[in-house]
């Protein structure tokens, strides 16, 4: 499914009529577009899709929010031409807006290893962010309780996920980034103190692209490494990735030596903020990253 966000014609040739001819030579035309603010950043899904055709098949993104500028020239009695050229948008994302995301987050979950009369014991788990706001470029500190009373050993794994959904088909959750910790062995109550670094990521986008919506969370996914139960425990930390951070982390934050142009009401509304850069994703798409 296609879907336009917006189409917008201009006639760069002066002129009174509709058209005019052009005598051989070299032509130069600046011209501008307004893009409307609620434009979504640009942005390429990480699994692809294939489609059958006539000429064969074809593998391309399952989803993506793309840009591009289209120049067509009228040449009478002949064949017309034209060009394109794609361009990227930078959505802010500001989590001062989120109050909420500031605020220290956890999730708890709990199962019994093994069945029936094949039972082993009990795991409790727990997950504690000190916050669930973060832009790209910092780090998310965690803290893992994990109580394995359990005669099994433990395989403790935490996940960064982005979680799409399509409003036509099925959506997707893709491992942004996987980190495997040691190893709890039965009988263990310690505590892991653990972080994650924010790679570059477009912002998380609740009912702002026409097709999908984009969410984040912070997975830890426990696993009994013996026996017959295969079935995971997993704790979920919903997150929210934005591209202006809290405000009271601007301190962490140092200044990029590269002068990108922050969008003017960002630039007046915070001047302290420390500037980024434009770092690309997996994708090839830019976004502000911070130095941390």
């Amino acid at each position: 499914m296609t879907e336009n966000f917006f189409n917008q014609d201009i006639q760069v040739l002066p002129g009174a009529g509709p058209t005019q001819e052009l005598q051989p030579g070299d032509y130069e035309y600046p011209f501008s577009w307004q893009l409307p603010g609620s434009s979504p950043s640009t942005w390429i899904a990480q699994g692809t899709t294939e489609t059958g055709g006539f000429f064969g098949t074809t593998t391309q993104p399952k989803g993506y929010v793309k840009y591009w500028g289209k120049a067509e020239i009228d040449v009478p009695m002949g064949f017309d031409k034209n060009c394109e050229s794609p361009f990227n948008v930078v959505t802010t994302r500001d989590l001062n807006n989120y109050s909420h995301t500031a605020n220290p987050a956890e999730a708890a979950n709990s199962k019994k290893v093994g069945f029936l009369c094949f039972s082993s014991g009990n795991i409790n788990a727990k997950i504690q962010a000190d916050k669930s706001g973060v832009v790209p470029g910092e780090k998310l500190d965690l803290k893992i309780e994990i109580n394995n009373g359990s005669s099994q050993n433990l395989k403790v794994e935490v996940k960064l996920l982005q979680i799409t959904k399509y409003k036509q088909q099925l959506g997707d959750k893709i491992t942004i980034m996987s980190n495997e910790l040691s190893s709890q062995p039965a009988g263990s109550n310690t505590p892991i103190m653990h972080s994650i670094p924010i790679p570059q990521l477009v912002p998380t986008a609740m009912n702002e692209f026409p097709t999908v919506d984009i969410n984040y969370s912070v997975s830890l996914e426990i696993k009994a490494e013996g026996g017959v139960d295969r079935i995971p425990l997993v704790c979920s930390l919903a997150l929210t990735v934005g591209n202006v951070p809290h405000k009271a982390d601007f301190g962490k934050f140092t200044k990029s030596t590269e002068e990108i142009p922050l969008p003017e009401t960002i630039a007046v509304k915070y001047p302290d903020l420390p500037t980024p850069k434009l770092q690309m994703d997996g994708a090839g798409i830019p976004g502000f990253f911070y130095m941390a």
